[in-house]
């Protein structure tokens, strides 16, 4: 959308010498489009911010600090994964949905250990 915007932009430069997001000639469409963004945001089709990525070195101290014999530790260290392996987006995905047991396949291994 802004691409579009500001091509038509340098095309009416250059071709009238108007600037059509500071001239009162376009001022509902500057509206609109304000409008238009507004919705696709709300759709979650917004432009997509990085964050930075976790560092190797910090992911290896979360991992340290999980204590996996007991079974708080072990819970944190397969949230932990999850988040990081299935949910891209974080824990805003989570707000929306809550996984639940029947979201897991539990199967049994060559010893029968589920």
């Amino acid at each position: 959308m802004h691409a579009i915007r500001y091509g038509l932009r340098r095309h009416f430069q250059a071709t009238l010498e108007m600037d059509i997001l500071r001239t009162d000639l376009f001022k509902e469409s500057n509206k609109t489009y304000k409008a238009m963004l507004f919705k696709l945001k709300q759709k979650g089709k917004r432009a997509v911010k990085l964050k930075n990525a976790v560092s190797k070195e910090d992911m290896g101290k979360i991992f340290d600090s999980m204590d996996v014999t007991t079974s708080e530790g072990l819970q944190n260290k397969v949230f932990t994964d999850i988040m990081m392996y299935f949910a891209n987006r974080g824990r805003e995905n989570l707000r929306s949905r809550i996984m639940s047991v029947s979201d897991f396949d539990v199967q049994a291994d060559e010893q029968n250990l589920r």
